[in-house]
Parts: structure tokens; sequence; C-alpha cells
């Protein structure tokens, strides 16, 4: 007995003192920053250069992970011929994942779209000219930048065929000016986004009818194709610029189509198996050509669309609100009055609600060098200016094609191609905003504080944890632990999980509403789309809860062992008995029971053994087993 006591205490001291070596007190980090205007939200890191290649790198996309830090897919040129390459740094421009290389290919590969899934895996898609003929590709990778899905070609598009027949002449009138839209592959490039089960919804145009058009395809996280490529647009001219945004449950898709002289954007809702929700509709009409728009979705569904469009002769940049049916929900706002062009533009939306945006504005024109800057400015829902228009860049020559990525905490970061290095040189910079007190200098360094590390409650917690060795060394103590271990640890692990408001509220939805699908939830909760998906994925991976899609919807329940005390259980168990092969339908109706709460006891039933479904054509039929008695 003494002996073990000595052990105790000797384990006890050396943690401790371990504990008080490997502590330290707060680091601080440094962050250069910059002021365009007066007040404390309008303070930007300064520039940061994100590649150094010797030839252009351009077309970025952008995405913020939830740690803030920035995933960036470009097409770079430094072999040559442009490919496509995937990179992801901190706040600071430090390299987490260096430069990757997605398409080593020997033809051009351009325009990637990139998006995260809740898990954070990377997946992007692009245009690739491999086979003479612009086909769109697709990639992912896992959070540490690993390639897990290499080049998969999504698209078969071969020259001058459609399922073996020619593609039809346009009539000479209009063959001008369909030659300049096969011309336009910006057209044609490719959107991507992620749904709540990591599958990619991706969404381009391509010319297999004749006609450039909008398709659509789905694919599972391994590459594998869950929804056959669908034709979206039934244009009479040429579609381009399709869009692509997961909300909930349903796919919104834009896209512009080119009428005569003007060019319109429409959109359409469908739901995850295809089937479609809101019929196409114009938005917006009588744009000028050549026209460019970006949108994203808000935690209600509504669409925030961006675009740019020559009210006279130059272009300019414009705001609507619109709704989830397609209805305006205010006037359309302009948003410059420049010299020369205003184009590029990009929005995203933070979780108050308020909106942020770029453009690329042109106003110098020297010889055959045009001189365009980057501009930002946060608008309400509304359209109201929340801040100054601030202009983000100083560039020697050209400053163009900027993205903005938005992070959880509500802060911009701006990714662009930038020729300061020199006109034949464009390289991508980014810049992200600095929380900064009001009165704080225009410029110098940003002080951030990361919380030091106090290693002694640890140290003490493995010190006990050496004693509690120690007492099971002994016979009767390893009994009484093994009593305490099991329930102990499972009532700190599902308390951990629930120790979270959020969380415990979509935890009590699916316990009271078997069966609820993704946007009732989302709807019923008034939660981000993003919010909810992580917190559904955490209760899932837990099994605190379970999934199943169902028809369109995947819908979510209770992971409950069966109670067979339970009235309702032992009347369905007696009537799938006494009727062997019901359908679930059948029994719905005979026990005048919600589909719903049906369904859920069902699920309930099967995985413990006591209810089997047997499919017999397209039907699903119900048995008890020898479980059930």
């Amino acid at each position: 007995m003494k002996a073990l006591l000595g052990l105790v205490v000797m384990v006890m001291v050396s943690s401790m003192g371990i504990g008080a070596l490997l502590s330290h007190g707060p680091e601080i980090h440094y962050t250069s920053f910059s002021r365009s205007a007066t007040t404390a939200s309008e303070y930007w890191s300064d520039d940061i250069r994100l590649t150094d290649s010797p030839l252009e790198s351009r077309q970025a996309s952008a995405v913020m992970d939830g740690d803030g830090n920035l995933h960036v897919m470009w097409s770079d040129s430094r072999a040559g011929e442009p490919d496509i390459y995937y990179k992801k740094v901190d706040p600071t421009g430090k390299a987490l994942v260096k430069d990757t290389l997605l398409s080593p290919s020997l033809s051009g590969s351009i325009y990637p779209s990139i998006a995260l899934d809740a898990y954070g895996y990377v997946h992007g898609a692009w245009l690739d000219d491999r086979g003479g003929v612009w086909n769109v590709y697709y990639a992912r990778l896992s959070t540490q930048g690993e390639v897990m899905v290499s080049g998969l070609q999504i698209t078969n598009i071969k020259p001058g065929t459609k399922e073996g027949l020619d593609v039809p002449t346009p009539q000479p009138a209009e063959r001008l000016h369909h030659v300049e839209s096969l011309l336009d592959v910006q057209g044609l490039s490719p959107s991507i986004d992620i749904d709540a089960d990591g599958n990619a919804h991706i969404a381009w145009c391509d010319f297999r009818t004749g006609n450039a058009e909008v398709h659509y395809t789905v694919l599972s996280s391994d590459g594998v194709i869950l929804t056959d490529q669908m034709q979206i647009s039934k244009s009479v001219s040429d579609s381009f610029g399709a869009l692509v945004k997961v909300w909930g449950e349903e796919v919104v898709i834009l896209w512009g189509e080119h009428t005569g002289d003007t060019d319109g954007v429409y959109f359409t809702r469908i739901d995850m198996s295809g089937n479609v929700l809101v019929k196409p509709t114009l938005l917006l009409g009588a744009l000028s050509r050549n026209s460019e728009f970006s949108v994203a979705i808000d935690g209600n569904g509504a669409m925030r669309l961006m675009w740019s469009t020559s009210p006279a002769v130059n272009p300019e940049i414009y705001y609507a609100m619109i709704s989830a049916e397609g209805e305006p929900l205010g006037p359309n706002v302009r948003i410059t009055q420049t010299k020369l062009e205003s184009r590029h533009p990009s929005i995203a939306v933070d979780a108050n609600g308020d909106n942020h945006m770029v453009w690329c504005e042109e106003d110098t024109l020297a010889g055959r060098h045009t001189f365009s800057e980057i501009h930002y400015l946060e608008l309400s829902s509304e359209g109201a200016p929340l801040v100054q228009e601030q202009r983000l860049t100083q560039s020697q020559y050209r400053s163009w094609e900027p993205v903005l990525a938005i992070s959880k905490d509500s802060q911009p970061t701006v990714v662009w191609s930038d020729t300061r290095n020199g006109p034949q040189n464009a390289e991508l910079y980014f810049k992200t905003q600095v929380k900064l007190e009001v009165g704080a200098p225009s410029s110098g360094v940003a002080v951030q504080e990361t919380p030091g590390i106090d290693l002694m409650p640890v140290a003490i917690a493995i010190g006990g944890t050496g004693v509690v060795i120690a007492v099971a060394m002994t016979e009767i103590g390893r009994y009484k632990l093994a009593l305490l271990a099991v329930p102990l640890y499972s009532r700190l692990k599902k308390e951990s999980l629930l120790n979270h408001s959020v969380r415990e509220q979509i935890f009590g939805y699916v316990i009271s509403h078997p069966g609820a699908n993704f946007s009732q939830i989302m709807k019923e909760l008034n939660l981000k789309n993003g919010v909810l998906a992580y917190h559904l994925t955490t209760l899932e991976r837990e099994e605190l809860i379970r999934s199943m899609r169902e028809g369109t919807y995947r819908k979510y329940y209770p992971r409950a062992t069966v109670d067979t005390g339970d009235e309702h259980v032992k009347l369905i168990i007696s009537r799938i008995d006494a009727k062997p092969g019901v359908q679930q339908s059948e029994l719905a109706a005979d026990l005048n029971m919600n589909r719903q709460a049906l369904a859920y006891h069902i699920g309930v039933l099967i995985q413990s053994g006591k209810v089997r479904i047997e499919r017999r054509g397209k039907r699903n039929l119900l048995f008890t087993t020898h479980f059930a008695g």
C-alpha cells in the first residue's frame, strides 16, 4: 500500500512540473494594413502575392474555410499552355498547401470554379481542350491538398457531332454572331457548388445541340454520376455564364441568353432529383451585349444579383434583390459612374445578410494599355451603402478579374489578377479586411493576440490519469473503475456534443419532428445553410441522429433503440404480422398515422431487426421477423 501511495505522489508531482515548463503566455502576430477611408471597418491588409509564375496567372476562383484560410484555384501559364492550379493559404499568405497542379495535359485548361464541402474537402471544375474541343473536367482534394479525384472528364463534346449527327449550321444572317459565340469560351465556363451530402453540382454551357445551352449534372464525392446531364435552357440563340448555387435541398441555376442585340438573365430552381420547382424565368431583360453577372443566395433563399451592363456607352455595375420565386424585392440600384468601364462583378452575402461587392473599374486609357483598379462596397440587403466605396488597389498597370470570398465571421477577402510586375506577367494577389478600433492610424501593423497556453490543468488531468492507473493496479480498483467508465463516458460524450445552443436546438427539433427534411429544419429554426449542414453532419457522425433519402429529400430521424412497449410500435408490428407484405403507404392509411412518424418507427424497427423490407419490382413490402415477438 505504501508503494502504491508513493507511486501516486510521484506521478502527480512529475506531471505538474512538466505542465509548468510547457505553459506559455499569449502569442503576438502582426498583419500589415492600410486604410482607404475613415471608419474602423475599412482597414485592409496590404496586398499579398499568391503566385510567382514567369507567365500569366489569371481567372481565380476563391473560397474561405471555417478557420479563415483561403482556398484558390486559377489558370496558370508557367509551363506554356494554361493549366489549373490549387493553393491554400492562411490570412497572412503563409502557404498551407503549396501550388498543386490539377490538369497535367499538353492542352489548355481555363476558367476554374472552386467549392468546399462540409467536411473541408475541395472540389473544382474547369474547361479543358485536350480533345480539340472544350470539355468540362472535375477534381477533388482532401483537406491537406491531396488529389483524390484527378481530371475526371464530365462532358464528351466532340467536333461537329451530336450523337453522331452534324451540328445544325446557322443561317447566313446569324453566322457572324454564332462564330462570335463559339469564340466566347468564357461563356461556356463551369460553375460548381456542394450540397450537405458532399455531392458536387456542376452547371455549364456547351454546343452539343447547335446553340450554346446550359447543362447540369451531379457527382458523388468519389466522382460517380448521380444525375445524368440535363439540359436546363432552351434559348433561341445562345446561353452563357451558367452559375449554380445549392440552397438546402434545392438548386438554383442562373444563366444569360443572347437575344438579338441584347442579353437577358434567367434562372430556375430544381430539387435534388432534378425535378423543376420554378420553371426558367427571366430576371433581367434588355441588358447590353456582353453583360456579366454574379449571384449570392441569402439565408431565406433570396438572390442577391450584381451585374454589369451599358445603360448608354460604358458598362456600369448594378444590384438587385430578388425573391426565391423570381420576384423583385426592391428597385435596381446603380452602383458606379465611371469614365470608361466597370466590369467583373463579384458578390457575397455575410452572416448578417449584408452584401459585399467588388468589381474592376477602368478610369484611364494610355496608348494600348488600360489602367484599371479593384473597388469594394458593402451594401445592406436593400442596396443602401454601409461603408464608403473603396479603391483597393494602386497598380502600376492593371488590376482586374476580382473574386470575393467571405469568412464565417463576415470578413471579406478579395483575390485578383495584377500586372504591377509588367503588362505581360499577370500574378494573383489578395487582401483581407482587418478589424481595428475606431481612431486607429491610417496604416501600420495590426497586432493580433493569440491566447497563451496554460498546460497546468492538462498536467493535473494527466496526473489524475496516472492515479487512476495506479488504482487500477489493484483488483478491487479495476472492478469499480470498470463499473463507472462506460456510462460516465457515454453521458459526457452526449452532453459535450449537445453543449451548444444551436446543435441542441437542431437535435430537439429532429426528436420532435422525425422525418423533417433539410429545408424544413432550416426554415423552422431560421438557420443559415452552412450552419445547419455542419451541425447535422456532426450529430449524424456521432450517431445521435440518422438520415435517409426519401424521394427528392433527405430526411432526418433520431437514432434510437426500439421500445417494444410503445403502443404505436406494438400496433405496427401486429398489423404487419397480420398482413405480411403490406406496403408502407397502405399501413399508414390503415393505422391513420402520419407518414413521417410511421417512416421513423419502421426505420427503427428495421434497424433493430424486428421488421424487414423486401423490394419486388417497384414495391417495398414489409414483413416481421422472428425477433419481433
